[in-house]
């Protein structure tokens, strides 16, 4: 763990202590990245641009084995529209689906139980507003914002200094089609977004009583993540009657309440995600940068994925 570049660095407001070792999130959320080479290939498999050896076919080329991938990316191939996968793609979904349903019961178990923290609703009457909170507290806006199961979509707000801001992105995997939804490879209700949150967790960033944390008197907010869409999604998909994937929806609803409620220039600004929440803190990074808050320095902190791969790495990656 490196100490963070910050965007524009000035001596009054830099950190100077670096951040935890590896422990940045409470949860690794092991279910993303122990999933995501399964859910990649699986995606492959179901879209029609991955296909798997014939026996004869690795024999004659020596790739066959233990240690052969099974996947090969056809190299700008057209693919046909519609393409019947391997008789194999079934057992091997399955398998996938339960070992990720044991991941997300492990994160859920590893969970503490005894973590507690405030609610609220926003509201005409009631704005949650920060300098009423007296610990962590779950907010939930309202509006247009959802789970992808229609649960009511909330965030996470553990109080600090007003000018100091953490915006972390949860993780919790993605679903685009009917297929990974089928096999949960994302985090569909709030519920389980709660239990697996870095709020509750209370390590590394989120442990606020720890000296080591040079971020343990800012003001952190966990967008929390249950609409499997890395925090781009409006539109309503029809994978289980209406689901509605709504990440767009749901993040601006996160900082609108952030916008009102912390100073109107912030002395530091940390930006910050993991696996799935890594792409959206990506994908969000530029706009909160240059056009959502003014700020004296900020870092954008990404962690277990990236959102561009080099041309050819990704068969090797699936590995």
């Amino acid at each position: 763990w490196l100490q963070p570049v910050w965007r524009k660095p000035t001596s009054a407001h830099s950190l100077e202590t670096p951040l935890l070792p590896a422990e940045m999130a409470a949860a690794r959320h092991a279910v993303v990245r122990s999933a995501t080479c399964s859910i990649l290939a699986t995606l492959l498999l179901a879209l029609g641009r991955a296909e798997v050896q014939p026996a004869e076919v690795c024999a004659a080329q020596g790739t066959c084995g233990e240690e052969a991938s099974l996947v090969q990316l056809p190299q700008q191939q057209e693919q046909p529209a519609a393409r019947t996968a391997p008789a194999a793609a079934p057992r091997a979904l399955e398998r996938m689906r339960q070992e990720m349903m044991a991941e997300t019961e492990s994160r859920r178990a590893r969970a503490p139980r005894a973590a507690s923290y405030d609610s609220c609703t926003l509201g005409r009457r009631h704005g949650c507003p920060l300098s009423k909170m007296h610990g962590r507290t779950l907010v939930f806006p309202r509006g247009k914002t959802s789970c992808l199961n229609g649960d009511p979509f909330a965030f996470f707000v553990t109080p600090g200094a007003t000018d100091k801001l953490v915006l972390y992105f949860q993780a919790g995997g993605a679903c685009w089609t009917q297929l990974t939804f089928d096999i949960q490879a994302c985090t569909q209700s709030i519920q389980v977004a709660i239990q697996t949150s870095g709020t509750l967790g209370g390590q590394g960033i989120f442990n606020t009583a720890d000296r080591r944390n040079g971020l343990r008197d800012y003001t952190i907010v966990e967008v929390l993540y249950c609409s499997g869409d890395i925090f781009v999604g409006n539109t309503t998909q029809s994978f289980n009657g209406s689901n509605p994937q709504v990440g767009f929806e749901n993040i601006l609803s996160v900082l609108a309440w952030v916008l009102r409620n912390t100073k109107a220039k912030l002395s530091s600004l940390v930006i910050a995600g993991a696996s799935a929440g890594a792409l959206g803190a990506q994908v969000w990074a530029d706009h909160l940068l240059s056009k959502t808050f003014k700020y004296d320095a900020a870092a954008v902190l990404v962690d277990s994925y990236a959102g561009v791969f080099p041309d050819g790495t990704t068969a090797l990656l699936l590995q």
